[in-house]
Protein backbone atom coordinates (compact mmCIF):
# COMPACT_ATOMS: atom_id res chain seq x y z
CA UNK A 1 0.00 0.00 0.00
CA UNK A 2 1.45 3.46 -1.11
CA UNK A 3 2.28 5.59 1.66
CA UNK A 4 1.78 9.37 1.00
CA UNK A 5 3.89 12.01 2.46
CA UNK A 6 2.95 15.55 1.96
CA UNK A 7 5.45 18.15 3.37
CA UNK A 8 4.75 22.00 3.21
CA UNK A 9 7.17 24.76 3.72
CA UNK A 10 7.41 28.53 2.78
CA UNK A 11 10.55 28.62 1.92
CA UNK A 12 12.00 27.00 -1.49
CA UNK A 13 15.40 25.70 -0.47
CA UNK A 14 14.56 24.50 2.54
CA UNK A 15 11.36 22.63 1.33
CA UNK A 16 13.66 21.08 -0.76
CA UNK A 17 16.35 20.13 2.08
CA UNK A 18 13.28 18.34 3.97
CA UNK A 19 12.02 16.63 0.96
CA UNK A 20 15.57 15.31 0.48
CA UNK A 21 15.63 14.24 3.97
CA UNK A 22 12.05 12.70 4.64
CA UNK A 23 12.29 10.66 1.45
CA UNK A 24 16.15 9.24 2.64
CA UNK A 25 14.36 8.57 5.79
CA UNK A 26 11.54 6.86 4.29
CA UNK A 27 13.26 4.93 2.09
CA UNK A 28 14.66 3.41 4.84
CA UNK A 29 11.83 1.63 6.58
CA UNK A 30 9.59 1.58 3.45
CA UNK A 31 9.16 0.54 -0.10
CA UNK A 32 6.55 2.01 -1.56
CA UNK A 33 5.84 5.78 -0.80
CA UNK A 34 5.60 9.21 -2.46
CA UNK A 35 6.22 12.70 -1.62
CA UNK A 36 5.06 15.79 -2.25
CA UNK A 37 5.88 19.30 -1.17
CA UNK A 38 3.81 22.25 -0.76
CA UNK A 39 4.66 26.27 -0.18
CA UNK A 40 1.58 27.19 1.07
CA UNK A 41 -0.81 26.07 3.44
CA UNK A 42 -3.08 27.23 0.75
CA UNK A 43 -2.25 25.19 -2.00
CA UNK A 44 -1.80 21.93 0.01
CA UNK A 45 -5.88 22.30 1.40
CA UNK A 46 -6.77 22.62 -2.24
CA UNK A 47 -5.00 18.80 -2.74
CA UNK A 48 -7.03 17.47 0.30
CA UNK A 49 -9.49 16.57 -1.77
CA UNK A 50 -8.06 14.67 -4.62
CA UNK A 51 -4.86 12.93 -2.53
CA UNK A 52 -4.96 10.82 0.45
CA UNK A 53 -2.19 11.75 2.51
CA UNK A 54 -0.83 9.65 5.69
CA UNK A 55 1.59 12.08 6.88
CA UNK A 56 1.94 15.88 7.22
CA UNK A 57 5.27 17.09 7.86
CA UNK A 58 4.64 21.54 8.56
CA UNK A 59 6.27 24.14 9.34
CA UNK A 60 5.07 26.63 11.75
CA UNK A 61 5.91 30.26 11.08
CA UNK A 62 4.03 30.12 7.43
CA UNK A 63 1.96 33.73 5.59
CA UNK A 64 -1.51 34.02 6.09
CA UNK A 65 -1.99 30.27 7.85
CA UNK A 66 0.33 29.20 9.70
CA UNK A 67 1.38 25.69 10.06
CA UNK A 68 -0.81 25.05 13.66
CA UNK A 69 -3.70 26.47 12.60
CA UNK A 70 -3.39 23.88 9.62
CA UNK A 71 -2.52 21.25 11.48
CA UNK A 72 -5.84 22.07 13.33
CA UNK A 73 -7.51 22.06 9.71
CA UNK A 74 -6.36 18.70 8.60
CA UNK A 75 -7.12 17.34 12.43
CA UNK A 76 -10.87 17.81 11.64
CA UNK A 77 -10.60 16.63 7.59
CA UNK A 78 -8.01 13.77 7.82
CA UNK A 79 -8.31 13.20 11.35
CA UNK A 80 -6.10 9.61 11.30
CA UNK A 81 -3.05 11.41 9.28
CA UNK A 82 0.13 11.76 11.24
CA UNK A 83 1.22 15.23 11.81
CA UNK A 84 4.73 16.27 12.27
CA UNK A 85 6.06 20.06 12.85
CA UNK A 86 9.53 21.01 11.98
CA UNK A 87 10.52 24.26 12.88
CA UNK A 88 12.86 26.54 14.63
CA UNK A 89 10.11 28.36 16.60
CA UNK A 90 11.15 25.89 19.63
CA UNK A 91 8.89 28.26 21.78
CA UNK A 92 5.54 26.66 20.11
CA UNK A 93 5.82 23.70 21.04
CA UNK A 94 3.75 23.32 23.38
CA UNK A 95 1.31 25.09 21.23
CA UNK A 96 1.47 22.05 19.04
CA UNK A 97 -0.34 19.75 21.31
CA UNK A 98 -4.01 21.13 20.41
CA UNK A 99 -2.81 19.16 17.11
CA UNK A 100 -1.43 15.96 18.92
CA UNK A 101 1.30 16.00 16.65
CA UNK A 102 3.56 12.43 16.49
CA UNK A 103 6.77 14.67 16.93
CA UNK A 104 8.41 18.23 17.29
CA UNK A 105 11.77 18.30 14.72
CA UNK A 106 13.78 21.22 15.88
CA UNK A 107 15.45 22.78 11.99
CA UNK A 108 18.76 22.89 14.34
CA UNK A 109 18.58 19.86 14.72
CA UNK A 110 16.98 17.84 11.42
CA UNK A 111 19.90 15.26 10.48
CA UNK A 112 19.75 13.87 14.36
CA UNK A 113 16.29 13.98 14.32
CA UNK A 114 14.07 13.43 11.61
CA UNK A 115 15.26 9.90 11.04
CA UNK A 116 13.27 8.97 14.50
CA UNK A 117 10.01 11.03 13.57
CA UNK A 118 9.87 9.23 10.36
CA UNK A 119 10.52 6.07 11.88
CA UNK A 120 7.82 6.77 14.60
CA UNK A 121 5.15 8.16 11.44
CA UNK A 122 6.02 4.47 9.66
CA UNK A 123 5.26 2.55 12.90
CA UNK A 124 1.75 4.14 13.50
CA UNK A 125 0.68 4.04 10.36
CA UNK A 126 1.24 0.61 10.29
CA UNK A 127 -0.46 -0.01 13.44
CA UNK A 128 -3.45 1.59 12.17
CA UNK A 129 -3.07 -0.01 8.90
CA UNK A 130 -3.41 -3.35 10.25
CA UNK A 131 -6.71 -2.33 12.38
CA UNK A 132 -9.64 -4.02 10.19
CA UNK A 133 -13.09 -4.86 10.53
CA UNK A 134 -14.27 -8.22 9.00
CA UNK A 135 -17.93 -8.85 8.49
CA UNK A 136 -18.81 -12.17 6.88
CA UNK A 137 -22.62 -13.29 6.47
CA UNK A 138 -24.03 -16.19 4.29
CA UNK A 139 -23.40 -14.38 0.86
CA UNK A 140 -20.61 -12.08 1.44
CA UNK A 141 -17.48 -10.84 3.15
CA UNK A 142 -17.20 -6.69 3.86
CA UNK A 143 -13.87 -5.59 5.01
CA UNK A 144 -13.24 -2.16 6.17
CA UNK A 145 -10.38 -0.11 7.99
CA UNK A 146 -11.55 1.03 11.23
CA UNK A 147 -9.94 4.11 11.51
CA UNK A 148 -12.02 5.36 7.91
CA UNK A 149 -15.44 3.98 9.66
CA UNK A 150 -17.08 7.45 10.43
CA UNK A 151 -20.41 6.10 11.94
CA UNK A 152 -22.58 2.60 11.62
CA UNK A 153 -26.32 3.45 11.58
CA UNK A 154 -29.00 0.82 11.87
CA UNK A 155 -31.62 -0.26 9.50
CA UNK A 156 -33.86 -3.52 11.13
CA UNK A 157 -31.41 -6.08 10.64
CA UNK A 158 -29.37 -4.67 8.29
CA UNK A 159 -26.55 -1.83 9.37
CA UNK A 160 -24.99 1.07 6.97
CA UNK A 161 -21.47 1.42 7.40
CA UNK A 162 -20.24 5.18 6.75
CA UNK A 163 -16.77 6.04 5.54
CA UNK A 164 -15.82 9.21 3.88
CA UNK A 165 -15.26 7.57 0.39
CA UNK A 166 -18.71 5.22 0.55
CA UNK A 167 -21.60 3.85 2.16
CA UNK A 168 -22.06 0.20 2.45
CA UNK A 169 -24.82 -2.14 4.03
CA UNK A 170 -24.27 -5.10 5.71
CA UNK A 171 -26.01 -8.20 7.79
CA UNK A 172 -24.98 -7.77 11.22
CA UNK A 173 -26.10 -7.05 14.40
CA UNK A 174 -25.76 -4.10 16.01
CA UNK A 175 -24.32 -5.54 19.17
CA UNK A 176 -22.15 -7.61 17.28
CA UNK A 177 -20.82 -4.52 15.79
CA UNK A 178 -20.69 -2.87 19.59
CA UNK A 179 -18.21 -5.29 20.71
CA UNK A 180 -15.81 -5.59 17.74
CA UNK A 181 -15.58 -1.88 17.81
CA UNK A 182 -15.93 -0.65 21.10
CA UNK A 183 -12.10 -1.40 21.92
CA UNK A 184 -11.28 1.17 19.06
CA UNK A 185 -12.92 4.03 20.55
CA UNK A 186 -16.44 3.89 19.08
CA UNK A 187 -19.15 5.40 20.98
CA UNK A 188 -22.84 4.30 21.55
CA UNK A 189 -24.97 7.72 21.67
CA UNK A 190 -28.52 6.18 20.46
CA UNK A 191 -29.69 2.47 19.91
CA UNK A 192 -29.24 3.01 16.17
CA UNK A 193 -25.72 4.67 16.36
CA UNK A 194 -22.20 3.70 16.86
CA UNK A 195 -19.78 6.51 16.07
CA UNK A 196 -16.00 6.44 15.74
CA UNK A 197 -14.56 9.22 18.51
CA UNK A 198 -12.10 10.73 16.04
CA UNK A 199 -14.83 12.09 14.19
CA UNK A 200 -16.53 14.08 16.16
CA UNK A 201 -16.75 17.86 16.32
CA UNK A 202 -18.84 18.56 19.30
CA UNK A 203 -21.67 16.96 21.86
CA UNK A 204 -24.67 18.71 23.20
CA UNK A 205 -27.84 18.31 24.26
CA UNK A 206 -29.16 18.22 20.65
CA UNK A 207 -26.94 15.50 19.49
CA UNK A 208 -23.62 14.71 18.24
CA UNK A 209 -22.15 16.58 15.03
CA UNK A 210 -19.11 15.21 12.91
CA UNK A 211 -16.43 16.90 11.80
CA UNK A 212 -18.12 16.78 8.48
CA UNK A 213 -21.29 18.21 9.44
CA UNK A 214 -23.68 15.89 9.88
CA UNK A 215 -25.49 15.65 12.85
CA UNK A 216 -26.03 11.98 14.56
CA UNK A 217 -28.84 11.86 17.67
CA UNK A 218 -27.80 10.92 20.98
CA UNK A 219 -30.26 9.68 23.82
CA UNK A 220 -30.76 11.87 27.06
CA UNK A 221 -29.77 9.01 29.32
CA UNK A 222 -26.64 8.48 27.83
CA UNK A 223 -25.54 11.68 27.22
CA UNK A 224 -23.63 12.51 30.30
CA UNK A 225 -21.78 9.25 29.68
CA UNK A 226 -20.58 9.72 26.44
CA UNK A 227 -19.32 13.44 26.59
CA UNK A 228 -17.59 11.26 29.57
CA UNK A 229 -16.02 8.55 27.55
CA UNK A 230 -15.02 10.87 24.71
CA UNK A 231 -12.81 13.06 26.85
CA UNK A 232 -11.27 9.95 27.99
CA UNK A 233 -10.53 9.04 24.60
CA UNK A 234 -8.90 12.14 23.65
CA UNK A 235 -7.11 12.40 26.80
CA UNK A 236 -5.89 8.99 26.05
CA UNK A 237 -4.41 9.65 22.61
CA UNK A 238 -1.23 10.84 23.65
CA UNK A 239 -0.18 7.11 25.10
CA UNK A 240 -0.22 5.96 21.31
CA UNK A 241 2.17 8.75 19.60
CA UNK A 242 4.95 6.85 21.11
CA UNK A 243 5.42 3.47 18.52
CA UNK A 244 8.45 1.54 18.98
CA UNK A 245 10.47 2.49 16.02
CA UNK A 246 10.17 -0.21 13.28
CA UNK A 247 12.74 -2.17 11.25
CA UNK A 248 14.26 -0.96 8.43
CA UNK A 249 13.27 -2.88 5.55
CA UNK A 250 15.46 -6.01 4.30
CA UNK A 251 17.22 -5.81 1.37
CA UNK A 252 15.99 -8.13 -1.55
CA UNK A 253 19.67 -9.57 -1.96
CA UNK A 254 19.93 -10.62 1.80
CA UNK A 255 16.80 -12.07 2.49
Amino acid sequence: MLFRVAICENEKTVLDELSEQISAALSDVLADFSVESFLSAEAMLKQLDARSFNAFFLDIDMPEIDGIRLGMTLREQVPNSCIVFISSREDRVFDTFAVSPVRFVRKSKLLEEIDEAVSMVCALWEQRKNRKLVVSSRDQVNTFQIDEIEYIESFGKAQHVFTKTQTKTIRFTMAELENKLRPYGFLKPHKGYLVNYKFIRSIGTSGIVLQSGIALPVSRRRIVEIKQEFIRLVSAEPNIRSPQRIQPKQDASQS
